[in-house]
């Protein structure tokens, strides 16, 4: 099987380095101006099986809401079923909260699954979904400056012992109205779902599931 996708040359070794381990990489041919107005490199990707990672990693450096991962320009051809069918299947225009969870975890299968994985992580996780969220449509602008969609944080300790080398300890969850998102959960129960979905109605900043507040 094969795909062949276009790419611009600032990003062509980050895609190279994220596409090597799923099978063998061709460059074919530069594409100078035309109607992308810029160079652009073409590359075909053959592979023998279809590694259960390459599709949702492939989507993933397609989506453009976070430029960190935002490599591949676009697949142009494929022989693969099922990277024709995710890259060809219509994204809804104003996306559930579930489709949006769904379809970010699909990103990250492997992720925030145990509490060494799922330590520290939770304000990065916390400020990467509330950008994709936006990205994607599912809140508005006015809802996040609103405070409809935001990142809760809260810090533990007792702030007279703060330093820049030992900051207080805290935990950062993203709330969409009375919806609570936890993705890295499992830093404090091995058992917890990824993410760990609850209803806050105190009308405080809540962290933790109401049997733990």
């Amino acid at each position: 099987m094969y795909a062949v996708y276009a790419v611009e040359p600032c990003t062509s070794s980050a895609a190279i380095n994220t596409l090597r381990p799923f099978g063998s990489l061709t460059y074919l041919r530069t594409v100078y101006g035309g109607d992308w107005g810029w160079n652009f490199e073409i590359w075909e990707l053959e592979f023998d099986t279809l590694d259960p990672r390459l599709v949702p990693m492939i989507l993933h450096s397609l989506d453009s809401y976070s430029m960190a991962t935002h490599f591949l320009t676009e697949v142009l051809e494929t022989d693969c079923p099922e990277l024709h069918k995710a890259i060809r299947t219509p994204e809804p225009t104003r996306p559930s909260l579930s489709w949006c969870v769904q379809r970010y975890l699909m990103y990250f299968p492997d992720s925030w699954r145990e509490s060494l994985t799922a330590s520290g992580q939770c304000a990065a996780v916390s400020h990467d979904f509330f950008k994709f969220l936006l990205a994607k449509g599912a809140v508005s602008r006015e809802e996040a400056e609103s405070g409809y969609v935001r990142v809760v944080t809260r810090m533990f300790g007792d702030r007279r012992y703060e330093s820049p080398d030992f900051p207080r300890e805290c935990h950062v969850v993203i709330q969409v109205g009375c919806i609570v998102l936890d993705f890295t959960r499992r830093q404090y129960d091995g058992n917890a779902p990824v993410p760990t979905v609850w209803i806050n109605r105190t009308g405080e900043d809540q962290v933790f599931p109401p049997c733990e507040a």
